[in-house]
């Protein structure tokens, strides 16, 4: 920056600081609107939704889940039934939980055991593509 001599450089000198000042001023408005946006609840939603559709193992990790809880309360349903025993229902409780909780985890493992189980009755080969894919 040079030496500012005259009043003619001054007042040229805080013009241009003032349209500086002006722009970064428009700057930090749009960019508090774009932050404020952002942070709505419906675009969080939207962005967090985008993001677990987006994933990959996301139909599998759906099945898993529907199946492990499907399972788990049809056990606790099998091996409690309707009793009013508090002490059968927490028991059936803990059943559906663990139960739940590996069909959920090991899903897939168990699918393909259901698919080679099933081919050996019926006598066909399993296909060895869907094993391991």
């Amino acid at each position: 920056m040079q030496k500012i001599s005259t009043i003619a450089e001054l007042r040229d000198e805080i013009r241009l600081l003032e349209q500086k000042q002006s722009l970064q001023v428009q700057s930090m408005k749009e960019e508090f609107i774009n932050v404020r946006e952002s942070l709505r609840p419906v675009n969080i939603l939207k962005s967090t939704f985008k993001e677990v559709v987006s994933s990959p193992d996301l139909a599998s990790n759906v099945l898993n889940a529907a199946a492990g809880l499907g399972v788990g309360i049809l056990s606790k349903r099998m091996f409690v039934g309707s009793t009013l025993n508090p002490f059968k229902r927490l028991l059936g409780t803990l059943i559906e939980a663990g139960v739940a909780t590996v069909i959920t985890t090991k899903g897939d493992s168990i699918r393909n055991s259901i698919k080679r189980l099933i081919s050996s009755f019926s006598g066909k080969k399993p296909d060895d593509d869907e094993d391991q894919g």
